[in-house]
Parts: C-alpha cells; sequence; structure tokens
C-alpha cells in the first residue's frame, strides 16, 4: 500500500494499488498537462531561437500556407527587401519586426509581398485601397 499523496491534488493514495500515480483520471490528466507544459517551458529555455523559427514556420503555414522555404524565395525575388521601400530585412526595427510581414489581399487571401513594418502598417491604415494610396501619393508630391 502506497501512502504517498497525489502529484495532482494532494489527496493520499492510502489503499491504491501500489503502481498507481494519480487518484483518479481528472488528476492523471492534469499530471500530464502539467508535465507537458513544463517539458515545452524548458524547452523554450534551452533553445528560444530554435523554438521561434518553429513558431514562424508554424504561423507562415497557418496564417498564409507558405513554408519557410518559399517565404526565402520570395524575399530573394524581392532582393532581400522590402517590395515598397527596399529596406533589407535586418534594418526594420526592433527584434520582433525583423522579419518582413507577408502582405496579402484581405478578401481574397492572395499574397502579394514582403513589407517592412512600416510600410505594411501604411498599407493598413490607407485601408489596402488603391484610391487612396494614389490620392495619399499625390498629395506627398504636391506639397513635397
Amino acid at each position: 500500500m502506497s501512502d504517498r499523496p497525489c502529484p495532482a491534488c494532494g489527496k493520499s493514495l492510502a489503499g491504491s494499488h501500489i503502481n498507481k500515480k494519480y487518484c483518479d483520471s481528472k488528476c492523471r490528466q492534469k499530471g500530464y498537462a502539467e508535465t507537458a507544459l513544463a517539458h515545452a517551458r524548458r524547452r523554450r529555455q534551452e533553445n528560444p531561437d530554435y523554438v521561434r523559427e518553429l513558431d514562424r514556420a508554424k504561423d507562415l503555414r497557418r496564417n498564409f500556407g507558405l513554408t519557410p522555404e518559399k517565404y526565402k524565395v520570395m524575399l530573394d525575388a524581392q532582393n532581400g527587401g522590402c517590395a515598397i521601400c527596399g529596406r533589407a530585412a535586418e534594418e526594420v526595427g526592433d527584434r520582433v519586426s525583423r522579419r518582413l510581414a507577408v502582405d496579402h489581399c484581405h478578401s481574397s487571401g492572395r499574397i502579394r509581398g514582403l513589407l517592412c513594418r512600416a510600410c505594411n502598417v501604411a498599407i493598413g491604415q490607407l485601408r489596402d485601397d488603391p484610391e487612396l494610396i494614389r490620392r495619399a501619393a499625390a498629395y506627398v508630391m504636391e506639397n513635397a
């Protein structure tokens, strides 16, 4: 007999089978989930760059249907820079935004290109409206 406590809830395991680790199935699920979370935290701490790249690859695939290889091909086709201003990915700002954003049409989902954060935000602020973007460009040209 075991007088160990259940690691999930603390209830005594007295009277339980000697090899039993948890008092019931809910505690077993909770214990396994906590173990998986602890493992994920440890992996993130030990290999932050590797995990960041895995997360980025997963986001590219889920949000845009792109593999990291296709992203690289697009980046190379744009000479390593933003499709609008040409700034290289390494020049675009803080650590979070050092990658170029995948610009896409929000109604069709079609990928247009890779943009730095500033250009991507500018287009978004102009609601992806070509006429509004032309008028903004004309305004800047007239008042330069």
